[in-house]
């Protein structure tokens, strides 16, 4: 079983079979490196290591079968504290590895640190998806680190959607999948070579769980466009909304990573919740109880007091959470 972060809704246990496993977990990362232009084709030790803030993932090793293409290493980093992602990023660099995997925010402290402590990863190429990736960050990234960024997008529920080709003209979505839109937005002329809104996925890749018109909840702008790296036309995702996750600021001035509060699903009988960072100390709680759960503002507000560990104003209210139409942003600052 793969199990959905919890992002964007209650976290999912996703069954799979043997061969999509392989598949998303060591196939697809040299998928993305051959399509961007970046494979090297010497075999690292490590191939890929996988930087995640969410403290409810562990250090773990996947050992690659027959050494296909090299093991797969996840790593916690904790972004509160500056000191020990120094460490971390020490500790890496003693290992033979050649490509980092993360989310924008993890990839943004990679850039401060190494402007800071003047220490960066060696890795060869970072690939780069989770939520958002700006074009600034992107280049800022690419500029300060030396290092090539690779936006990928993807879902646990299929594995990697689309990815950078070496035109970087978006990320060109898998020929084994089939896109359309739902509530699309029509385009003046009613160009067919373009789309927008709510992406649906077809996919037969997990043969115990085929997707047909799959609704991803993330809204996306569409483009059927030519490059010199396909023989034909390939739509591309040009442009993707929601999956903000941003960082939360406490009043110490240290980070805190808006998964931790991925957890709160199996402490709270809710269908679900929203954080809101009003000012550097205040937090603004919004809770859709379940219809059989009591509401306990009280028990509530303890909870994420330890899941904070700082002291700061915390407001509980209760209320229904209407998150069908578009992509549905759980965290929100701000500062």
């Amino acid at each position: 079983m793969f199990k959905t972060s919890g992002t964007t809704g209650n976290p999912l246990k996703i069954p799979y079979e043997e061969k999509f496993y392989l598949k998303t977990l060591f196939l697809s990362v040299r998928k993305i490196a051959l399509i961007s232009g970046y494979y090297i084709g010497n075999k690292s030790h490590i191939y890929n290591i996988s930087l995640t803030d969410n403290p409810n993932c562990s250090n773990e090793l996947w050992l690659s079968p027959e050494n296909l293409v090299g093991d797969m290493l996840q790593v916690f980093i904790d972004i509160s504290d500056i000191s020990e992602c120094v460490n971390v990023i020490n500790q890496l660099n003693k290992l033979d590895f050649e490509s980092l995997s993360l989310k924008p925010e993890i990839l943004k402290l990679l850039v401060n640190i190494h402007l800071q402590k003047n220490i960066k990863p060696k890795a060869k190429y970072v690939i780069c998806s989770g939520a958002n990736l700006s074009e600034n960050l992107k280049e800022l990234a690419k500029n300060v680190l030396k290092i090539p960024v690779i936006e990928a997008y993807g879902l646990t529920e299929v594995g990697i959607v689309a990815s950078n080709c070496a035109c970087n003209k978006g990320m060109v979505i898998y020929d084994d999948l089939k896109v359309d839109v739902k509530n699309e937005k029509k385009f003046a002329g009613h160009d067919k070579n373009k789309k927008e809104g709510n992406l649906l996925l077809t996919s037969m890749r997990n043969k115990h769980l085929p997707l047909i018109n799959y609704q991803t909840n993330d809204i996306v702008k569409l483009k059927l466009s030519n490059c010199s790296c396909f023989h034909d036309a390939k739509w591309r995702i040009v442009e993707l909304k929601g999956r903000i996750m941003q960082n939360f600021v406490l009043p110490s001035g240290k980070y805190f990573p808006a998964s931790a509060f991925h957890n709160l699903f199996a402490l709270i009988r809710m269908r679900e919740f929203q954080v809101i960072q009003r000012k550097i100390g205040e937090f603004l709680f919004i809770v859709d109880m379940r219809v059989d759960s009591e509401k306990n503002e009280q028990m509530i507000r303890e909870i994420l007091k330890k899941i904070i560990m700082e002291e700061c104003k915390i407001e509980v209210t209760f209320k229904k959470i209407n998150y069908t139409q578009t992509k549905f942003q759980r965290f929100i600052s701000y500062l």
